[in-house]
């Protein structure tokens, strides 16, 4: 049995279509299929229709606010997801969760990669929808970066950016990888005091 819905925002109720899915299938109407191939009889067999509007020629994600809405319920979701109802603070961060999403407090790893593009999409969430609190997640983020993932060597005027922190009980351990850890004066403020 396949079931059917309308694709729907990140935090909008389930729009289930599963009712009308037979009337709504028609010749050139847009919509996703998932399901599974059996490629020794090339048959498809679609569990779950998702259509791209209520209407033969609606796309539900070319209207004005889609994005600006699901950009938005998406930026809320990862604040509260990684730093609660409290502060934003990026020492709680982690990039790994345990197999039961439990975030450890003594043992866990911090990556750069992993932090850089959450700040990027906190950045781009506020310049979509102007919401003070992504511009705070992100310029909060963009500060923990540069001062605790990377080394800044005035003597060679070059900086290196850690790979990722590995905290074990009391003890930090930086890591490197030095083919991709190199950022080279061009890339950075004129004014040295500034590192």
């Amino acid at each position: 049995m396949a079931y059917a819905k309308v694709i729907q925002n990140f935090d909008e109720g389930y729009p289930d279509a599963t009712g009308t899915m037979r009337t709504w299938l028609t010749p050139g109407r847009f919509l996703y299929v998932y399901g599974v191939f059996y490629p020794d009889t090339a048959i498809f067999d679609g569990k779950q229709v998702v259509f791209a509007g209520k209407k033969p020629a609606e796309y539900v994600f070319e209207k004005q606010d889609w994005w600006i809405k699901q950009v938005n319920s998406l930026g809320k979701f990862f604040i509260k997801a990684q730093f609660g109802d409290g502060e934003i603070d990026y020492r709680h961060y982690r990039t790994d969760l345990s197999m039961s999403g439990e975030r450890s407090t003594v043992n866990f790893r911090q990556e750069t990669d992993t932090i850089s593009r959450l700040v990027y999409g906190f950045a781009t969430a506020f310049m979509m929808t102007g919401d003070d609190q992504f511009l705070e997640a992100a310029e909060k983020g963009t500060e923990y970066l540069r001062e605790h993932m990377r080394f800044v060597d005035k003597d060679e005027d070059i900086i290196y950016w850690y790979h990722a922190i590995d905290v074990q009980g009391k003890k930090n351990k930086k890591s490197l990888r030095p083919n991709l850890a190199m950022i080279t004066t061009p890339f950075l403020p004129t004014n040295k005091s500034t590192l």
